[in-house]
């Protein structure tokens, strides 16, 4: 009689278990990159509203300065002061600003490397996975084509032992 000896396990099982927790863990790792990038976009956002507040402000007070009546020498020397505190104020908020959005662009460099880890782990999983499937197939196939020898041979050995009585 033939006996088919099939394997009941995939011995590629460790391997997929490992592979969908790396699928799991570039995702965790994505999700974390993106928040990461979205902080870093309010935070750039937030600097540009500070610069045109500022410029706002500033316009607003040299308006004022600028008024109808003739200004003092004391009233210039104020006017002066708060001119070069304003340049050094700018400055600050432009190199905060330049901070800002090269730390939004490193951001965006993580996100984008952590998306194409993450599809990368998926597409490998993807492979196991589907080689899992073929194997499958080839196991149920291995066991129909077994049970069709057995089934013909007891039937043989059946009808046989049947006409001979």
């Amino acid at each position: 009689m033939l006996e088919v000896v099939a394997r009941d396990k995939y011995s590629l099982e460790p391997l997929m278990r490992v592979r969908k927790a790396n699928v799991e863990a570039a995702a965790v790792s994505l999700a974390r990159a993106e928040t990461s990038r979205r902080g870093a976009e309010e935070r750039r956002a937030e600097a540009e509203g500070a610069i045109a507040a500022a410029e706002a402000s500033a316009r607003s007070v040299r308006e004022d300065a600028r008024g109808t009546k003739p200004m003092t020498a004391e009233e210039l020397a104020a006017v002066d002061a708060w001119e070069v505190r304003e340049q050094k104020e700018r400055a600050e908020r432009s190199n905060r600003l330049k901070l800002a959005l090269a730390h939004e662009a490193d951001e965006k460099t993580r996100e984008e490397k952590a998306r194409s880890e993450a599809i990368k782990r998926q597409a490998d999983a993807k492979v196991v996975e589907n080689d899992r499937k073929r194997w499958q197939e080839l196991q149920d196939r291995r066991k129909d084509s077994a049970n069709e020898v057995l089934a013909e041979e007891g039937w043989a050995a059946g009808g046989w032992a049947k006409r001979n009585d």
